[in-house]
């Protein structure tokens, strides 16, 4: 029985290792995940939200201070910008799937997720001070998921009704 329970602590303590790392490299992810997801299967919806997380990047690191060792500086905070761009995205895909349960749901767990990850990049001690940091870069990566998201769905609205007139 002490076997197994050496070997649980053990699993338990690298995933909280892992979970730190994750949370800290979500500005890598915000570009790395849809680059291969466009390079696997391209189309034109990938591409869509591959530009928006370029484009989310670009503003994160206009927003990072001359010197700074990470990303943890950004003022708006540029792992919110990560996290609030994916739920824009989905927010407005939902909105135009007229699915408001999905779309309230979404704004809600990117809400929780925001406390979440505030909690891991700043500790539990620092929540209250660097919530509205972290909310100002969710806010801003909100906008440009919404507006990449809106961008895609009436490009494939014009693309649906062309293609109805041609047949």
């Amino acid at each position: 029985m002490t076997h197994l329970k050496v070997l649980f602590d053990s699993v338990l303590r690298i995933y909280h290792i892992d979970i730190g790392k994750s949370i800290e490299s979500i500005t890598t992810s915000i570009w790395l995940f849809p680059l291969c997801f466009f390079f696997l299967s391209p189309s034109y919806e990938r591409a869509t939200f591959l530009y928006g997380a370029i484009f989310v990047t670009i503003l994160g690191l206009i927003c990072t201070p001359p010197l700074a060792s990470d990303f943890m500086s950004n003022n708006p905070s540029f792992h919110g910008m990560a996290l609030g761009y994916i739920a824009g995205y989905s927010t407005m895909d939902s909105i135009d799937a007229s699915d408001p349960g999905y779309a309230l749901a979404s704004i809600v767990f990117c809400i929780i997720l925001m406390i979440f990850l505030t909690a891991g990049l700043y500790g539990l001690n620092n929540v209250g001070k660097e919530i509205v940091r972290v909310g100002l870069g969710t806010l801003v990566g909100f906008g440009s998921g919404m507006a990449f998201s809106y961008a895609n769905i009436q490009t494939r609205n014009t693309s649906r009704h062309s293609n109805e007139k041609t047949a």
